[in-house]
C-alpha cells in the first residue's frame, strides 16, 4: 500500500520549491532588465556612438559660430533638464531639442533653422541676421538699431540725415536688446504703414518722434513742410488717396501742421 505520510511530506515541500524557482526566475529577469537599463543609459549618455561628429554654421557675420553654438546650447539646455544632462556634444541633444526660431541672447539673429542627421551625427545651423531699417534714440541719446518687425537688436551710433529712418523716443523707459520699438505690434504696423505712404508720395521725412505712450500719439516732421500728428491706434482711412488729394490742393510748405489724430477728421493750420 502507498505510504500516505510520505506523499503528505512531499506536498508540504512542493510550494516552497515553487517559490524558490519563481524567486530565481524573477531575479534573473531583474538582473537582465537592470543590465539593459545600464547599457541603455551608457549608450545615451556616455557612448561615443552618439557623439556629434560635425557642426556647421552659415549666415552669420555679427556673431561668431562659437558664440552662436554657446547661445543655442544654453537656450535648449534651459528648456529641459534631460537635454542639459545630455549636453550639446550628444546628437540626441539636437534631435530632441526642438527648433527655436530665435534666441533671446542673440537678438541680432532673425530666422534660425537647425537641421540634424542622426545617422551621420551632423548638426547644421542656418541663420539670418536682422537687417537695419531704422534707429530708435532715447532722450538720453542712446540709439538702437531695429529691423522691419520693429525688433531692437543692436546698439548703434547717433544717426542723422534722411538716409536712415530715425525715431526719437520721448518716453523715459528702459530699452533692452530684443525688445520692440513699441510694445504693441499693431502700433508698429500703423507707424510703418503711415511712413510707407508718406515716402510713396515723395515726401522727405526729416524727423519721427514717439510722444509719451500714455497719449498714444506720434509725429512726423517733413524736411520742407509741416509736422504731421498721428494716433498710434489707427491709420487714417484711405490715407494714400487723402495724401494725393491734399498735395494737389495745399501748399505744404506754408502749413504748420496737419493733424490726423481724430479718425475721419483732418485739421491743419
Amino acid at each position: 500500500m502507498p505510504n500516505n505520510d510520505l506523499y503528505a511530506r512531499q506536498d508540504i515541500f512542493a510550494p516552497k520549491r515553487r517559490r524558490k524557482a519563481g524567486f530565481f526566475v524573477w531575479s534573473l529577469i531583474s538582473l537582465a532588465a537592470g543590465g539593459l537599463l545600464i547599457g541603455f543609459l551608457y549608450l545615451v549618455f556616455y557612448s561615443p556612438a552618439l557623439k556629434v561628429q560635425a557642426m556647421s554654421v552659415s549666415g552669420v557675420n555679427l556673431l561668431s559660430p562659437a558664440d552662436l553654438w554657446g547661445a543655442l546650447s544654453t537656450e535648449l539646455a534651459g528648456r529641459n533638464k534631460f537635454l542639459a544632462l545630455l549636453g550639446p556634444d550628444n546628437i540626441l541633444f539636437w534631435v530632441l531639442g526642438g527648433k527655436p526660431e530665435s534666441l533671446a541672447s542673440a537678438p541680432q539673429l532673425g530666422n534660425l533653422e537647425i537641421q540634424t542627421d542622426l545617422f551621420k551625427r551632423q548638426v547644421t545651423v542656418s541663420a539670418e541676421e536682422r537687417k537695419l531699417v531704422g534707429v530708435l534714440c532715447e532722450s538720453g541719446q542712446n540709439c538702437y538699431g531695429f529691423d522691419k518687425d520693429g525688433v531692437i537688436f543692436a546698439r548703434v551710433p547717433q544717426a542723422q540725415g534722411a538716409l536712415i529712418l530715425r525715431i526719437d523716443d520721448q518716453n523715459q523707459r528702459l530699452v533692452s536688446l530684443g525688445d520692440k520699438i513699441l510694445g504693441n505690434d499693431g502700433w508698429i504696423k500703423n507707424v510703418f504703414d503711415v511712413l510707407g505712404v508718406l515716402k510713396g508720395n515723395s515726401l522727405h521725412i526729416a524727423s519721427v518722434a514717439l510722444r509719451p505712450l500714455s497719449l498714444k500719439e506720434w509725429q512726423v516732421g517733413l524736411a520742407a513742410g509741416p509736422v504731421f500728428y498721428f494716433g498710434l491706434d489707427h491709420v487714417p482711412a484711405e490715407f494714400d488717396g487723402i495724401m494725393k488729394n491734399l498735395l494737389k490742393r495745399l501748399n505744404l510748405a506754408k502749413l504748420n501742421y496737419l493733424d490726423f489724430r481724430v479718425e475721419n477728421r483732418i485739421y491743419y493750420k
